[in-house]
């Protein structure tokens, strides 16, 4: 069974989503940045699911490392920037 697009939708979908939360947090609208936060946990529980029934090709690795780490960078990354934000 090949599940590379649906891997692919979901590494797109937490890129969107961890874009969307920076935004927010950015703009004080936490509320709505929390309602944001459950589609992204969703998102991230649906791509371990499906890396643990199929383990992506080398590759595939390849191919969604940048994706990967623009997520990383979304989501740790800018911890230190919005909090001097904050102050």
């Amino acid at each position: 069974m090949n599940n590379a697009p649906q891997l692919y939708t979901l590494y797109q979908q937490l890129l969107e989503q961890s874009k969307l939360m920076l935004r927010l947090a950015s703009q004080g609208l936490w509320d709505e940045l929390i309602a944001c936060e459950t589609d992204y946990v969703n998102a991230v529980h649906a791509l371990s699911r499906i890396t643990q029934e199929f383990e992506p090709s080398s590759q595939m690795q390849e191919q969604l490392r940048p994706t990967l780490r623009v997520i990383l960078e979304n989501t740790v990354g800018d911890i230190p920037h919005l909090s001097q934000e904050l102050e």
